[in-house]
């Protein structure tokens, strides 16, 4: 059952495993930018399918419905029950309805040769027969999407259900943007590298408790970064508002230009995050600005990027070197920690910030 069902858990599981956080982060999205993690999900659940459910008629269409109802919190169906649907159809009648069609066939194959008719007849991948009709296609199809994104939903991650679904349908098409090789060593690395990555990132806890030492008694304090980076750094500038009470602003490193970049004053500090490569040095054109303007600049960087380029800081901390597509991973948990240690270093509770409720109970 575990490994039939494979592909339904591995969409949260695999992100599970390496982030704890259930902070929520799935929304609908857009197709006008490509996510490429929620691709590469998408990808993983769709070959599974296809490697594991070959011979099942699903309706794809209620498998979206499923995933997309489910992710939001919009499910028509409890999901203990889509599960219990699951292990009834998969653990019991898959394998009699597979077997019955077999001997079907044998039988028609057998009727064909004795009447001298020799011509070998291709049968469909997955018999209509698998199902006892169009009601239970459609039941099984959206518990199965059910039981994916629940999943995903628990996963704490920014997905993008557009894309899940975007990456399922290009699989059946044979149009995935990714080779089965490529997904499978990527959500490798989401099972393996990332809680290793996280592992080092935690292990640089003295050289971030250093960075943050040094905005203790700052006023302000700006995040900068481009594409994936921006993100996070809103993200940690939110983290860093709520537990140390510091007045803190995240902008994208192009836009700081434009008249934000007066705010900048002697010693201001500024926190870089630089980890796509495809806008490092965009991003470091930034950090020249604020640098050259007084701005005391914490670097946080990728591996790679940190050897490629002299970025321009008073400080750096260099994340673990792992596959760029999952650097968000450690450089969140740098910037988490880094906020933890400003909130402690001011002798805050860091658990109990003020103002904030268990809760939300207003609009």
């Amino acid at each position: 059952m575990k490994k039939i069902l494979f592909a339904a858990a591995l969409a949260g599981a695999a992100i599970l495993t390496a982030c704890g956080d259930k902070g929520g982060g799935v929304r609908m999205g857009s197709l006008s930018e490509f996510d490429s993690l929620s691709y590469v999900l998408g990808a993983n659940i769709g070959n599974g399918i296809n490697f594991e459910m070959r011979d099942i008629p699903f309706d794809f269409k209620a498998i979206d419905k499923g995933i997309k109802e489910s992710a939001m919190g919009k499910a028509t169906q409890e999901h203990d029950k889509s599960l219990e649907m699951l292990r009834e159809y998969f653990m019991t009648k898959r394998g009699e309805r597979a077997q019955a069609i077999a001997a079907k066939r044998a039988e028609q194959d057998s009727i064909r040769l004795a009447g001298g008719d020799s011509t070998k007849v291709e049968y469909p991948t997955a018999d209509p027969a698998m199902f006892e009709n169009e009601e239970e296609r459609a039941e099984i199809s959206y518990a199965f999407g059910n039981d994916i994104g629940y999943n995903i939903s628990q996963s704490g991650m920014p997905i993008q259900l557009v894309w899940i679904g975007q990456a399922m349908q290009d699989v059946r098409d044979g149009k995935a943007k990714m080779t089965e090789d490529e997904v499978r060593v990527i959500c490798g690395h989401m099972l393996t590298k990332i809680p290793q990555a996280i592992t080092e990132a935690l292990a640089l806890n003295d050289r971030i408790y250093d960075a943050a030492s040094k905005l203790v008694a700052a006023e302000h304090v700006f995040y900068i970064g481009r594409d994936i980076d921006w993100a996070l750094c809103t993200e940690a500038s939110l983290k860093l508002k709520e537990i140390s009470y510091i007045h803190s602003e995240s902008y994208a490193a192009g836009e700081l230009k434009h008249g934000t970049i007066s705010l900048i004053t002697e010693g201001t500090p500024v926190i870089a995050l630089t980890t796509v490569s495809k806008v490092c040095e965009k991003t470091i054109s930034g950090i020249r600005e604020v640098k050259s303007r007084g701005a005391y600049v914490i670097s946080v960087c990728s591996k790679e990027l940190a050897g490629q380029y002299d970025i321009p800081c008073d400080e750096q901390i260099v994340i673990p070197q792992i596959d760029e597509l999952l650097l968000s991973f450690p450089a969140v948990t740098i910037l988490q920690l880094l906020a933890y240690h400003v909130s402690a270093l001011k002798g805050l509770d860091v658990d109990k910030p003020r103002n904030l409720a268990k809760s939300v109970t207003v609009e």
